[in-house]
């Protein structure tokens, strides 16, 4: 596009390009950009894997019209086992409208990555185990809202009613109905349900597909098993909650079920559990392999004009050095600035290797000429800095290990042509502006001489200081390079690999390695810091949430079925003064007598019938022992006691009997201030991070971290990239959890002014905000700070 309106590059009525290869608005010789180089490739990968074009005439103007008319057939039209996502991403980039294509390369990238050569990094059973978790939550979240709002609440879960009511078996239907399409559209759409995109991980099948709707539903079947029996029991026509002992065997087949699925995995078969095996589907963790990052670029000068002086055919628009031994020229026929490097009188030519050379880590050598005191070469210009330049600071793992990657390759390739260099050294290392390393004969522009060289033969030792120096943010000597390795928290995978390298002699496999190491995380990123968090927090959230509407749904049916927890009072009472434990000065010493009369006539009727104890919630409220024990004093004083016998008993309890004339020494469940349901969220919550406290405390100790950070794949090492010991773990932890003191010490301050639930509330929302802060923030947590440690990827 650069070229067009020159007459001496272009003629009228004429398109330059391969037909075949051109994009619709190229042959219609509209303005171009981009998306039509993006066709063009669309259409080159669509030759590579048919062996054909996607368009074809039997000439040039029958293909043109086809071109431009026709959408182009799917490619596995031609060969059908061509992955249908791969078919569709080369179908893209062949839409006759610019619109419809990729917009970058870096998203028609993206798209690819499922189907590049390497091979997939399986998930492990712990990174699946967290998406697990995360759609069990999601499952709890999306279903209780539909119970309050199908049955009205919780009360008629808890009683048994609601399995009573015409809607229960839909009910059950559609939630388990909901649950496999949870699955089965995430999975077979897209690849992955919301805790596994959450968590970084896909589903595919063998061919690295999506597995489609049919396989996605039948591994969310496989999975549902236990749900699905459940559900089943609860849509029998009897219509009652299942008994105890069939609970008993279902919550352990629910628990254990997960395990039998995953007897088969192991990492020689990618962790293929029972379901993959059976759906011949396979768990992948996302590439996550992150373009290189460019470098910001000092301003050029401006293009040649012809009062500028000449170096044979470049203007020269300024020197590169300071004693003028290397030149920014300009190319005005292909319109691109060079490198002139001077070069002495009687100076050997470049080699022949070198001259041919057209490799991504060398510079490309253009032309030279020896003529006495004009000898010179001229060299392709890459925009960038020299590695120097950048050693007045740590650079960070994601960017050098690109670096490493191109200069390894060079190495290889050098080694096999002979154009190694003799001698190597740091300010020879060019970083260009698109985060590539260039590996120069002669000293980069603007670099600071080192005074120390290495041979060629010792490339690997010269890789390692490079690495060295690059990482730790300065001039590494010849001595560190040959003897250790760089010192710094990366992830433990490039830890291991840092290690081995100034003893490196085949440089394919390093460079393998590092294309390995790019498609890796290369540092913890926010979403998995507050993944951390959140694993730490939200089941603990979740207990206190249900405390507190289990608890506010259970003051609820106790006020709409009063008579249940004065039953339970008054036996309470009574086997305290069977007992002898009864408190002294309460009551006079008058047996226990009275108290049966007033049992047997206030509840009486109640005992009697068969249809109060048939909801399970008044069975699970009464316990067996204590319902037989109402059943004998009922059956003690049959016919019931009289009015008079019930008024005497009364007054023989004296102050045992309450205000309504029931046998009850305190306040009852329903007075309590503050009621028991507001208190069940901050008490369960906090119970709930005292044990999640005290299990990270001793994981921290034992393991040298918990399962949560073993799950997302977290190692914390220290400032020089070893392991941190158990002790500095220990510290961490402790700090990573005191807020649970120094909250209940805040919140203890704040009950003379506020009352006890609003202060825990206003305290743990306080320490939520703040966890959440520090791990989304850049840079190290608090508890990562003062105890002198890092988080890196394992």
């Amino acid at each position: 596009t650069t070229s067009r309106g020159d007459s001496a590059l272009t003629i009228a009525g004429s398109v330059l390009g391969t037909p075949e290869f051109s994009s619709p608005e190229q042959l219609r010789g509209e303005a171009l950009d981009l998306r039509a180089d993006i066709y063009s490739v669309g259409t080159t990968l669509y030759y590579m894997l048919t062996g054909q074009t996607p368009f074809r005439g039997e000439n040039v103007v029958q293909l043109l019209a086809t071109v431009l008319d026709k959408a182009a057939p799917s490619p596995r039209t031609v060969r059908p086992d061509i992955p249908e996502a791969l078919a569709r991403t080369v179908l893209r980039c062949l839409e006759k409208q610019a619109g419809d294509r990729f917009r970058n390369y870096d998203e028609l990238r993206r798209a690819l990555l499922p189907f590049n050569s390497g091979a997939p990094t399986p998930a492990t059973l712990g990174l699946r185990f967290v998406a697990g978790a995360i759609d069990y939550c999601a499952f709890l979240i999306v279903g209780l809202p539909a119970q309050l709002l199908v049955f009205g609440g919780f009360e008629r879960l808890m009683d048994g009613s609601a399995t009573r009511t015409p809607q229960w078996p839909w009910y059950c239907a559609g939630m388990l109905a909901f649950e496999i399409a949870y699955f089965a559209v995430g999975e077979g759409r897209w690849g992955a349900s919301p805790g596994k995109a959450l968590v970084g991980l896909r589903v595919g099948g063998l061919d690295r597909n999506a597995p489609g709707l049919a396989r996605a539903a039948l591994r969310a079947v496989i999975y549902l098993v236990p749900t699905m029996a459940v559900s089943l029991r609860l849509l029998s026509p009897s219509g009652v909650q299942p008994g105890m002992a069939w609970q008993v065997v279902w919550s352990i087949a629910f628990y254990l079920y997960p395990a039998l699925l995953a007897v088969t995995a192991r990492r020689r078969n990618g962790f293929a559990t029972v379901i993959d095996l059976l759906t011949k589907t396979r768990v992948i963790q996302k590439a996550a392999y992150q373009p290189r990052e460019a470098l910001a670029q000092a301003g050029e000068p401006a293009a040649a004009t012809d009062s500028l002086p000449q170096t044979g055919p470049f203007h020269v628009l300024a020197p590169l050095d300071a004693d003028g031994g290397l030149l920014l020229g300009y190319d005005t026929k292909l319109m691109r600035r060079v490198w002139i490097r001077k070069v002495p009188a009687g100076a050997a030519p470049v080699a022949a290797e070198l001259r041919n050379a057209g490799r991504p880590g060398r510079l490309r050598w253009l032309q030279g000429r020896r003529d006495g005191e004009d000898s010179w070469d001229a060299y392709e210009a890459a925009p960038g800095t020299a590695l120097t330049a950048l050693l007045d600071r740590p650079q960070p793992w994601k960017s050098v290990r690109h670096w490493l990657h191109d200069l390894a390759w060079e190495f290889a390739a050098a080694n096999a042509d002979g154009s190694m260099p003799a001698t190597l050294s740091l300010d020879r290392v060019w970083i260009t502006a698109g985060g590539g390393a260039k590996l120069l004969d002669f000293p980069a522009p603007g670099a600071e001489p080192t005074g120390e060289t290495i041979a060629g033969t010792e490339a690997a030792a010269f890789i390692n200081q490079i690495a060295i120096s690059a990482l730790e943010g300065r001039a590494a000597t010849l001595e560190e390079a040959r003897t250790r390795a760089a010192g710094v928290p990366v992830a433990i995978g490039a830890r291991g690999f840092l290690r081995g390298l100034r003893e490196a002699a085949d440089f394919p496999a390093v460079a393998g390695q590092l294309a390995a190491l790019a498609q890796q995380c290369p540092a913890i990123s926010h979403l998995r810091r507050l993944g951390l968090v959140a694993g730490c927090v939200l089941p603990t959230l979740l207990i206190g949430a249900f405390a507190f509407l289990g608890m506010r749904a259970l003051a609820s049916w106790y006020e709409s079925n009063p008579d249940i927890i004065r039953l339970r009072t008054a036996l309470d009472i009574h086997e305290r003064m069977e007992a002898g434990k009864f408190p002294r000065g309460v009551m006079p010493a008058i047996g226990i007598e009275p108290s049966e009369i007033l049992i047997a006539g206030r509840f009486g009727p109640m005992v009697k019938d068969p249809a109060v104890w048939a909801a399970p919630f008044v069975r699970g409220s009464v316990p067996a022992e204590q319902r037989a024990r109402a059943e004998r004093i009922v059956a003690k004083y049959d016919p019931l006691p009289s009015a008079e016998m019930m008024a005497g008993a009364r007054a023989a309890l004296g102050r045992a009997i309450d205000a309504d004339g029931e046998l009850n020494i305190g306040k009852r469940f329903g007075e309590l201030d503050p009621p028991l349901a507001t208190m069940a969220w901050p008490v369960a919550a906090l119970g709930g991070f005292v044990w999640a406290a005290l299990f990270s405390v001793l994981a921290a100790v034992f393991f040298r971290g918990g399962l949560l950070m073993r799950a997302l794949g977290i190692a914390v090492v220290r400032r020089d990239g070893s392991d941190a010991s158990r002790w500095r773990m220990l510290w961490r932890a402790c700090v990573a959890w005191s807020w649970i003191p120094l909250g209940i010490f805040a919140a203890s301050l704040l009950v003379p002014v506020l009352k006890a639930p609003m202060s825990f509330g206003i305290v743990g929302a306080v320490a939520l905000c703040v966890a959440i802060y520090s791990a989304a923030r850049p840079g190290r947590s608090l508890p990562d700070l003062l105890a002198g440690t890092w988080l890196v990827p394992r």
